[in-house]
Protein backbone atom coordinates (compact mmCIF):
# COMPACT_ATOMS: atom_id res chain seq x y z
CA UNK A 1 0.00 0.00 0.00
CA UNK A 2 1.10 3.46 -0.84
CA UNK A 3 -0.06 6.86 -0.81
CA UNK A 4 1.49 10.19 -2.19
CA UNK A 5 3.03 13.39 -0.81
CA UNK A 6 2.92 16.92 -2.36
CA UNK A 7 3.86 18.69 -5.27
CA UNK A 8 4.77 22.03 -6.40
CA UNK A 9 1.89 24.11 -7.76
CA UNK A 10 3.89 25.96 -10.04
CA UNK A 11 7.70 26.47 -11.23
CA UNK A 12 8.40 29.25 -8.46
CA UNK A 13 7.04 26.28 -5.63
CA UNK A 14 9.68 23.71 -7.27
CA UNK A 15 12.88 25.66 -6.23
CA UNK A 16 13.73 23.94 -3.18
CA UNK A 17 10.66 22.19 -2.88
CA UNK A 18 11.07 19.48 0.05
CA UNK A 19 9.76 15.68 -1.57
CA UNK A 20 8.60 15.09 1.74
CA UNK A 21 6.32 17.90 2.27
CA UNK A 22 2.64 16.34 3.12
CA UNK A 23 0.52 19.64 3.91
CA UNK A 24 -2.36 19.24 0.92
CA UNK A 25 -2.17 15.71 -0.46
CA UNK A 26 -5.12 13.72 1.50
CA UNK A 27 -3.92 10.21 0.45
CA UNK A 28 -0.23 10.70 2.52
CA UNK A 29 -2.37 12.45 5.23
CA UNK A 30 -4.19 9.01 5.65
CA UNK A 31 -0.59 7.08 6.22
CA UNK A 32 0.96 9.62 8.32
CA UNK A 33 -2.23 10.54 10.18
CA UNK A 34 -1.52 14.60 9.50
CA UNK A 35 -0.17 16.77 7.31
CA UNK A 36 3.18 17.32 7.67
CA UNK A 37 5.46 20.87 7.09
CA UNK A 38 9.37 20.22 6.55
CA UNK A 39 9.61 23.72 7.01
CA UNK A 40 8.51 23.71 10.72
CA UNK A 41 9.39 20.20 11.40
CA UNK A 42 12.23 18.12 10.93
CA UNK A 43 12.33 17.60 7.24
CA UNK A 44 12.41 13.94 6.74
CA UNK A 45 10.59 10.72 5.57
CA UNK A 46 7.27 10.23 8.08
CA UNK A 47 6.52 7.12 8.94
CA UNK A 48 3.72 5.91 7.15
CA UNK A 49 2.07 3.49 9.64
CA UNK A 50 0.88 5.71 12.05
CA UNK A 51 -2.17 6.92 10.35
CA UNK A 52 -5.88 6.18 10.40
CA UNK A 53 -6.16 3.89 7.11
CA UNK A 54 -2.68 1.80 8.00
CA UNK A 55 -4.29 1.43 11.66
CA UNK A 56 -7.26 -0.13 10.17
CA UNK A 57 -6.04 -1.99 7.33
CA UNK A 58 -3.63 -3.84 9.77
CA UNK A 59 -7.07 -4.98 12.01
CA UNK A 60 -7.08 -7.01 8.95
CA UNK A 61 -4.89 -10.33 9.54
CA UNK A 62 -6.30 -12.73 7.35
CA UNK A 63 -7.98 -13.19 3.53
CA UNK A 64 -11.77 -14.73 4.02
CA UNK A 65 -10.21 -18.13 3.01
CA UNK A 66 -8.09 -18.31 6.06
CA UNK A 67 -4.51 -16.54 4.19
CA UNK A 68 -2.68 -14.90 6.63
CA UNK A 69 -2.04 -11.06 5.41
CA UNK A 70 1.57 -8.99 5.98
CA UNK A 71 0.79 -5.19 5.39
CA UNK A 72 3.35 -2.91 3.76
CA UNK A 73 3.21 0.51 4.01
CA UNK A 74 4.72 3.48 1.93
CA UNK A 75 4.67 7.50 1.36
CA UNK A 76 5.60 8.19 -2.16
CA UNK A 77 7.30 11.63 -3.61
CA UNK A 78 5.39 12.91 -6.34
CA UNK A 79 8.82 12.20 -9.27
CA UNK A 80 8.49 11.61 -12.61
CA UNK A 81 9.74 7.09 -12.49
CA UNK A 82 9.04 6.95 -8.48
CA UNK A 83 7.48 3.44 -9.00
CA UNK A 84 10.63 1.95 -10.27
CA UNK A 85 11.74 1.92 -6.79
CA UNK A 86 8.78 -0.41 -5.43
CA UNK A 87 9.41 -4.04 -6.00
CA UNK A 88 6.57 -5.02 -6.96
CA UNK A 89 7.20 -8.54 -7.61
CA UNK A 90 7.72 -8.75 -3.85
CA UNK A 91 4.05 -8.58 -3.40
CA UNK A 92 0.93 -10.90 -4.20
CA UNK A 93 -1.32 -7.51 -4.34
CA UNK A 94 -0.09 -3.63 -4.94
CA UNK A 95 -2.22 -1.34 -4.15
CA UNK A 96 -1.50 2.72 -4.82
CA UNK A 97 -4.03 5.77 -3.56
CA UNK A 98 -3.67 9.22 -4.58
CA UNK A 99 -5.64 12.36 -4.42
CA UNK A 100 -8.06 12.97 -8.13
CA UNK A 101 -11.27 13.16 -7.57
CA UNK A 102 -12.14 16.74 -8.04
CA UNK A 103 -15.18 19.10 -8.28
CA UNK A 104 -14.79 20.53 -11.46
CA UNK A 105 -15.56 16.77 -12.89
CA UNK A 106 -17.75 15.68 -10.19
CA UNK A 107 -20.00 18.74 -8.37
CA UNK A 108 -20.76 19.39 -4.79
CA UNK A 109 -21.05 15.48 -3.66
CA UNK A 110 -17.27 15.02 -5.08
CA UNK A 111 -15.85 14.23 -1.65
CA UNK A 112 -17.96 11.04 -1.62
CA UNK A 113 -16.77 9.40 -4.75
CA UNK A 114 -13.84 6.75 -4.81
CA UNK A 115 -12.13 6.02 -8.11
CA UNK A 116 -11.06 2.48 -9.10
CA UNK A 117 -8.61 2.96 -11.97
CA UNK A 118 -9.30 0.07 -14.95
CA UNK A 119 -6.58 0.83 -16.98
CA UNK A 120 -3.64 3.30 -17.41
CA UNK A 121 -2.62 5.61 -20.04
CA UNK A 122 0.77 5.36 -21.65
CA UNK A 123 1.81 8.86 -21.57
CA UNK A 124 3.77 11.08 -18.95
CA UNK A 125 2.06 15.01 -19.37
CA UNK A 126 0.71 17.35 -17.30
CA UNK A 127 2.45 19.05 -14.55
CA UNK A 128 5.84 19.77 -12.72
CA UNK A 129 7.04 17.01 -9.92
CA UNK A 130 8.87 17.57 -6.96
CA UNK A 131 12.32 18.29 -9.09
CA UNK A 132 11.15 20.77 -10.90
CA UNK A 133 10.65 18.53 -14.12
CA UNK A 134 7.79 18.89 -16.36
CA UNK A 135 6.35 16.91 -19.18
CA UNK A 136 3.79 17.82 -21.08
CA UNK A 137 1.64 20.66 -21.41
CA UNK A 138 2.97 23.64 -22.45
CA UNK A 139 6.55 23.04 -21.12
CA UNK A 140 7.53 19.81 -23.09
CA UNK A 141 5.63 18.05 -25.39
CA UNK A 142 4.22 14.17 -24.08
CA UNK A 143 5.91 11.28 -23.51
CA UNK A 144 5.02 7.37 -23.09
CA UNK A 145 6.09 6.08 -20.56
CA UNK A 146 6.78 2.51 -22.52
CA UNK A 147 8.06 3.58 -26.40
CA UNK A 148 7.14 0.08 -27.22
CA UNK A 149 3.58 -0.30 -26.05
CA UNK A 150 0.07 1.12 -27.52
CA UNK A 151 -1.87 4.03 -25.72
CA UNK A 152 -3.42 2.51 -23.24
CA UNK A 153 -2.57 -0.24 -20.92
CA UNK A 154 -5.70 -2.76 -20.13
CA UNK A 155 -5.91 -4.36 -16.99
CA UNK A 156 -5.89 -8.12 -16.81
CA UNK A 157 -9.17 -9.72 -17.14
CA UNK A 158 -9.20 -10.54 -13.68
CA UNK A 159 -8.67 -7.81 -12.02
CA UNK A 160 -11.41 -6.03 -13.90
CA UNK A 161 -13.93 -8.09 -12.81
CA UNK A 162 -12.38 -7.31 -9.55
CA UNK A 163 -13.07 -3.95 -10.08
CA UNK A 164 -16.47 -3.94 -11.61
CA UNK A 165 -17.19 -6.08 -8.43
CA UNK A 166 -15.83 -3.90 -6.41
CA UNK A 167 -18.06 -0.71 -8.43
CA UNK A 168 -21.33 0.41 -5.83
CA UNK A 169 -21.92 2.08 -2.27
CA UNK A 170 -19.95 1.71 0.98
CA UNK A 171 -21.23 2.91 3.88
CA UNK A 172 -19.09 4.46 6.38
CA UNK A 173 -21.12 5.74 9.73
CA UNK A 174 -22.96 8.45 8.39
CA UNK A 175 -21.70 8.79 4.90
CA UNK A 176 -22.28 6.95 2.11
CA UNK A 177 -19.79 6.37 -0.31
CA UNK A 178 -19.96 5.54 -4.24
CA UNK A 179 -16.96 3.73 -5.81
CA UNK A 180 -16.78 4.22 -9.62
CA UNK A 181 -14.36 1.88 -12.47
CA UNK A 182 -12.98 4.71 -14.38
CA UNK A 183 -11.50 3.84 -17.59
CA UNK A 184 -7.84 5.17 -18.70
CA UNK A 185 -8.63 8.74 -19.83
CA UNK A 186 -6.06 11.59 -21.44
CA UNK A 187 -6.98 13.94 -18.30
CA UNK A 188 -5.46 11.35 -15.78
CA UNK A 189 -1.42 11.07 -16.77
CA UNK A 190 0.46 12.91 -14.08
CA UNK A 191 2.43 10.58 -11.53
CA UNK A 192 -0.81 8.92 -10.28
CA UNK A 193 -1.13 7.35 -14.07
CA UNK A 194 2.83 6.64 -14.24
CA UNK A 195 2.88 4.68 -10.87
CA UNK A 196 -0.49 2.48 -12.30
CA UNK A 197 1.09 1.88 -15.53
CA UNK A 198 4.24 0.39 -14.30
CA UNK A 199 2.63 -1.91 -11.87
CA UNK A 200 -0.27 -2.92 -13.74
CA UNK A 201 2.17 -3.59 -16.33
CA UNK A 202 3.71 -6.20 -13.98
CA UNK A 203 0.69 -7.88 -12.84
CA UNK A 204 0.04 -11.46 -13.93
CA UNK A 205 -2.75 -13.81 -12.26
CA UNK A 206 -0.26 -16.85 -13.15
CA UNK A 207 2.83 -14.61 -10.77
CA UNK A 208 3.45 -13.96 -7.90
CA UNK A 209 2.13 -9.84 -8.44
CA UNK A 210 -1.19 -10.93 -8.98
CA UNK A 211 -3.19 -8.23 -8.46
CA UNK A 212 -2.47 -4.07 -8.95
CA UNK A 213 -4.77 -1.60 -7.97
CA UNK A 214 -4.86 2.16 -8.11
CA UNK A 215 -8.01 4.03 -6.04
CA UNK A 216 -8.43 8.04 -6.56
CA UNK A 217 -9.52 9.85 -3.97
CA UNK A 218 -11.26 13.16 -2.88
CA UNK A 219 -10.07 15.57 -0.29
CA UNK A 220 -12.23 16.10 1.83
CA UNK A 221 -12.94 19.96 3.32
CA UNK A 222 -12.27 18.83 6.84
CA UNK A 223 -9.56 16.26 7.02
CA UNK A 224 -9.59 15.98 10.63
CA UNK A 225 -12.96 14.74 9.97
CA UNK A 226 -12.26 12.16 7.67
CA UNK A 227 -12.57 9.25 9.17
CA UNK A 228 -15.60 8.26 6.95
CA UNK A 229 -12.78 8.31 4.38
CA UNK A 230 -10.24 5.80 6.12
CA UNK A 231 -13.31 3.26 6.93
CA UNK A 232 -14.83 2.73 3.49
CA UNK A 233 -11.15 2.71 1.89
CA UNK A 234 -10.48 -0.28 4.57
CA UNK A 235 -14.10 -1.81 3.42
CA UNK A 236 -12.55 -1.13 -0.66
CA UNK A 237 -9.33 -2.69 0.12
CA UNK A 238 -10.46 -5.54 1.60
CA UNK A 239 -13.01 -6.73 -1.10
CA UNK A 240 -10.24 -5.95 -3.33
CA UNK A 241 -7.35 -8.06 -1.61
CA UNK A 242 -8.82 -11.33 -1.84
CA UNK A 243 -7.59 -14.36 -3.63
Amino acid sequence: MSGFLDWPVDMSEAVGFNEWRCKRNPSGYLFIGGFYDPEIEVPTKQDPTQGSLPRKLRSITETRDGRAIKWTFDLLPVCWGVAHGIVATDYDVVVNLGVGVYPSRFGPGFETILLLEEGARNRRSGGTDVDGISIGDEVAPSAKIDANAGSTLTAPAQIRRRIRSAAGNITAGTTAFTVLADPARDTNVFVCNETHYIMLSQADPSRRLRQAYFIHIPKPSNMHGGRPLAFALKALIEDLIQP
